[in-house]
């Protein structure tokens, strides 16, 4: 009878962890953005967002945004590079999905000449000062909307991600150049991370249920 107590409560924590709205809001657990280079060079930057129930891939070109996120990519020392951008619309390209268990080979994440199905995401997070050349770390926020199609006759989402949310850590290279004080953004990408509260959650439900197992073995 005891171990089917511990049973049971196991199961409900799990429950309770992959129903809580958390879970639910389309969190990107992991993944990366890669790579942003100058625009001047710029060809197609990838995406691989990963969280309960979704993995998705795709592609998108020229983006918008500041110095970040598709800027000139050229500062002198001691300048704060900007963490902040996005892009959207037709600038996205192709890419995979998986929703649940139900997989997509192909996914078409804009649809031209049907406005209504548009993806976009958006970074933002603190400047990071440009001391010289170097890797230089900083932290992002993500949100975004993915809507993807695997026909040209669609007519609506096939795949719909309309709630994405994230964060997680930035890290650009910078690289000197020959006969100027200026420094050249080389390469910029985004690291996703789990979500601290994900975290907590884990964490505060493993913890309550080692009390409850101590107790338990203790009677």
């Amino acid at each position: 009878m005891r171990y089917v107590k511990l049973t049971i409560l196991l199961c409900g924590l799990v429950w309770l962890c992959c129903s809580s709205n958390l879970f639910a809001s389309q969190v990107v657990s992991s993944g990366s953005i890669c790579c942003l280079e100058p625009a001047t060079l710029y060809t197609f930057a990838t995406f691989q967002l990963s969280g309960a129930g979704f993995s998705v891939t795709g592609e998108f070109d020229d983006p918008t945004g500041t110095s970040s996120f598709g800027g000139s990519g050229y500062c002198p020392p001691g300048t704060l590079l900007p963490i902040s951008g996005s892009t959207g619309g037709e600038n996205f390209g192709v890419g995979t999905a998986t929703i649940g268990t139900t997989s997509y080979p192909f996914v078409s994440w804009f649809l031209p000449g049907n406005n209504p199905l548009g993806s976009v995401i958006s970074i933002s997070g603190p400047p990071i000062l440009m001391s010289g050349p170097g890797i230089f770390r900083g932290t992002f926020s993500f949100i975004g909307e993915l809507c993807g199609v695997d026909s040209l006759n669609d007519t609506s989402c096939t795949v719909s991600l309309p709630n994405l949310t994230g964060s997680g850590i930035v890290t650009v290279e910078l690289a000197p150049i020959v006969g100027s004080p200026n420094l050249y953004v080389s390469e910029e990408y985004y690291t996703f991370t789990p979500e601290p509260a994900s975290w907590l959650l884990l964490g505060s439900g493993a913890l309550g249920l080692a009390g409850v197992l101590r107790r338990k073995l203790m009677l």
